[in-house]
């Protein structure tokens, strides 16, 4: 299983993108934008960027648990 990173937008001027997240392998391999369910975003806390197991299918990163973080 990989390890993604997660990145929230720190600030953005549209408003349709205030909930979507960067999300992305190490080597910015399958990079996406996608908004995050609740479980994760509990996962995060405060944290604007954080690291996870995953899995990508369809275009789309399934999320699982958080891991430390990563020097990438």
């Amino acid at each position: 299983m990989p390890v993604i990173k997660v990145q929230l937008p720190l600030a953005t001027s549209d408003p349709t993108r205030a909930e979507m997240a960067l999300i992305y392998a190490e080597g910015r391999k399958f990079m996406t934008q996608q908004v995050l369910d609740q479980a994760t975003r509990a996962l995060m806390g405060s944290d604007a960027k954080a690291f996870f197991d995953a899995n990508y299918r369809a275009g789309r990163w399934e999320i699982g648990k958080r891991v430390e973080d990563q020097d990438w």
